[in-house]
């Protein structure tokens, strides 16, 4: 007892950094409420809400993360369970043969023995060693559920880019469709002229290559779609062949820029930063159980067992015995102070992990927010350029008719028209895109998070 009053329970490292270097606010758009619906639905679309409901109830991947979950929560139990006393029943019988000889008798007799027994052991938790076990194994469970809440975000927003790649490519489908019949017209035209001596084959050809390379667009974006469509399928949970049929044609209503809060929200609002805060936690209490794994430990052990040789005289004959026993390493080659410093180094590492993961946290919501506002400009740029480019080709094809040039200031013009319209297909998609992107970095959810389910 004088040697435990001496040992020295393992001693604080020191508080553990704070992240004081984050922002105030965020460069771009202030903050404010924050929705209580799924971001998701902010598009105003059923299809889109029916998509991401069926692939969170049926994604592969959610399930293997669910089912880690699981088991992390198993492992979580049998940590705790070494905070109480176990008990083990024992019963057996045993029969046999024995002779009995005397001078007046010999002869065989049959013998039955039966016993029943109870053991249990206890360790005295004195440095608080299985208390910080059980912790750390209950926020590993709780940081699996992080995973699980991050798999789900990941999901949803992967289901909607497929969804969204889908229209857009559908978009441009319809939009070369619609330049191969304009081509196919000025085709016939520039054709005409030629035969009335009114232009050269060069123009012929030139107008006949621009219609060969719309076409050529043509399978590469079916083929598109036939790949956004697999790989949604996957999404859902279901092979290939069985890919849903996508109906939306238009590109979704672009809804108001989210609440973005603070930066600090995000240690709340982000399950992957939630996920490295509370196995930072785990590792401190894991080094705490490793250092406590070096002071003396009491382990008591007790147990009953009788033995009788009939039932008759069941519960007449016990025996009991309780032990108490003090344990303490003396010589280990240094392996329990070795996985102590394996624990601090852990400690250290969850330290930066955690770190690293709120830092790329704010750069993705500040990557996302500038992109928002930079992309909104270059729209606007691209939109009055798409105007500025049909005006001049009507003016090169009015010069055109009327003898003033050749054919090649038209061509060049039509070329940039069409280029410039299959851009503002994918710069409507890129905006959405962006939007998806900046849901994610906020940290998705808005009330859907398996955690806060958890917590209700």
């Amino acid at each position: 007892m004088a040697l435990m009053a001496g040992c020295r329970l393992f001693h604080d490292t020191g508080a553990l950094k704070p992240l004081d270097q984050l922002p105030q606010t965020f460069t771009v758009y202030e903050s404010r409420p924050t929705p209580d619906h799924p971001w998701w639905e902010s598009f105003g679309s059923r299809e889109l809400n029916h998509l991401i409901h069926v692939a969170l109830a049926q994604n592969l991947t959610l399930k293997q993360v669910l089912a880690r979950l699981d088991q992390s929560r198993a492992r979580a139990v049998i940590e705790g369970a070494a905070r109480y006393p176990d008990l083990t029943a024992t019963v057996g019988t045993t029969r046999g043969r024995r002779w009995i000889r005397n001078e007046t008798n010999d002869r065989g007799e049959e013998i039955e023995n039966y016993n029943l027994g109870l053991v249990s052991s206890y360790e005295l938790d004195l440095w608080g060693r299985v208390r910080a076990e059980q912790s750390a194994a209950q926020l590993t469970a709780r940081a699996a559920l992080a995973d699980a809440d991050t798999a789900l975000m990941t999901i949803a927003a992967e289901v909607t880019e497929r969804w969204l790649n889908i229209i857009a490519a559908k978009n441009r489908l319809e939009r070369l469709h619609a330049q191969i019949g304009t081509n196919d017209i000025r085709l016939e035209l520039v054709e005409l002229r030629f035969q009335k001596g009114l232009t050269t084959a060069l123009d012929v050809y030139q107008q006949r290559e621009l219609v060969a390379r719309t076409q050529r667009e043509i399978p590469l974006t079916e083929a598109e779609i036939a790949a956004q469509s697999y790989q949604l399928a996957l999404l859902l949970g279901l092979p290939p062949h069985m890919a849903p049929k996508i109906k939306a044609d238009n590109f979704p209503d672009y809804p108001q820029i989210p609440a973005v809060g603070l930066p600090a929200d995000l240690l709340a609002h982000r399950p992957d930063v939630y996920g490295a805060g509370l196995r930072l936690q785990a590792s401190r209490r894991n080094l705490e159980a490793a250092r406590a794994n070096r002071l003396p430990a009491i382990r008591l052990t007790g147990s009953a067992q009788y033995n009788a040789n009939v039932l008759d005289f069941l519960f007449q004959n016990w025996l009991y015995s309780l032990a108490a026993n003090l344990t303490a390493p003396l010589v280990d080659a240094g392996r329990l102070k070795a996985a102590a410093e394996v624990a601090k180094g852990e400690l250290t590492e969850q330290l930066a992990a955690y770190e690293a993961t709120v830092y790329q946290a704010v750069l993705e919501v500040e990557t996302a927010l500038i992109r928002e506002a930079k992309r909104q400009t270059s729209l606007e740029h691209l939109a009055r350029q798409m105007e500025n480019a049909r005006k001049g080709l009507e003016q090169a094809m009015r010069r055109y008719r009327n003898g003033l040039s050749d054919y090649l200031p038209v061509l060049a013009q039509l070329i940039s028209v069409q280029e410039l319209e299959l851009s503002l297909i994918n710069g409507k998609a890129e905006m959405i895109r962006n939007r998806i992107a900046l849901y994610r970095a906020l940290g998705g959810g808005w009330g859907t998070n398996l955690a806060q389910h958890e917590q209700q």
